[in-house]
């Protein structure tokens, strides 16, 4: 991605991380952030339903990058490997640039369908993704004979939900849990119910 194309979705991304009732996110709150003139980032953009749908995008692309980059992990043994994937997908969450917290910011919830099926699209690709490498995780457990070789699609589906509904809960603000005693017991747990 262009420098200056990438500081233009960096700041949109910052401008969507703060509540809309005080931020209406325009093409000139987005100039002046970066001490640019508009007509710059039209250069880039034909709008702001393109930069937004652009910037999510790449929120969501360095999230991939967070979660797939490390191919290493799936070399370490399935402890290691699973605690430290549930624990980059609890970072991301806890990150003050949650995709979750600006899809729901008004600028996002406006934007044309055709941008919107545009997010979905990747969004559902990234889902994809990330849910492979959770399969690539658990294949070590079933390797190193610690998970179930049966596990179905249901297990698999009760294992993301048992991940994912404890990262979405811990990563509520009034939540003051103790998060590498709960990365223990999310482990703990997933081997118990699925254990060889």
């Amino acid at each position: 991605m262009h420098p200056k194309k990438q500081a233009i979705c960096k700041v949109t991304l910052k401008l969507l991380s703060e509540p809309s009732a005080t931020n209406k996110l325009t093409l000139q709150s987005i100039a002046k952030h970066l001490n640019i003139g508009k007509s710059t980032i039209y250069e880039y953009y034909q709008n702001k339903a393109q930069i937004i749908e652009s910037a999510l995008g790449y929120l969501i692309d360095q999230h991939l990058e967070i979660l797939l980059s490390d191919t290493s992990l799936l070399k370490q043994s399935f402890e290691v490997a699973f605690k430290t994937h549930y624990q980059k997908i609890l970072d991301l969450y806890q990150n003050k640039q949650s995709l979750q917290e600006m899809m729901s910011h008004s600028d996002v919830a406006q934007l044309p369908k055709e941008n919107k099926d545009a997010l979905l699209l990747k969004m559902i690709g990234a889902f994809e993704q990330s849910q492979q490498r959770l399969y690539e995780i658990l294949s070590i457990g079933i390797k190193e004979k610690i998970l179930n070789d049966a596990i179905d699609k249901t297990q698999l589906q009760s294992i993301e939900s048992l991940i994912f509904g404890s990262v979405l809960a811990m990563a509520q603000p009034h939540n003051d849990w103790d998060h590498s005693a709960m990365v223990d017991a999310i482990y703990l747990n997933v081997v118990r119910l699925h254990q060889h």
